[in-house]
């Protein structure tokens, strides 16, 4: 066997297979999405968590268009609930 030439590459099951691109808007909500939806705007509806008052709202860049500032503001919402906030 010639040390210099690669294996050939499996073609088995085994093999990773491509990822389906979902375009947006493609798939159906999860059920229930609207009551878990109004019940968050419930529970943020008094602004009382320290991420509404310690600079949170600089985060997002609003000149970069409403797709971008959504999507940062998401992000800034996942990333505050895995961090301790102030007592």
């Amino acid at each position: 066997r010639n040390p210099t030439k690669k294996a050939p590459k499996s073609t088995s099951s085994s093999t990773r297979k491509k990822r389906i691109k979902i375009i947006p808007g493609s798939l159906p909500p999860p059920p229930n999405w609207d009551q878990t939806y109004k019940l968050v705007e419930e529970l943020r509806s008094d602004r009382s968590a320290p991420v509404d008052t310690d600079g949170g709202e600089e985060l997002p860049e609003k000149h970069l268009g409403p797709v971008i500032y959504r999507f940062q503001v998401l992000v800034a919402l996942m990333l505050s609930s895995q961090t301790k906030d102030a007592v």
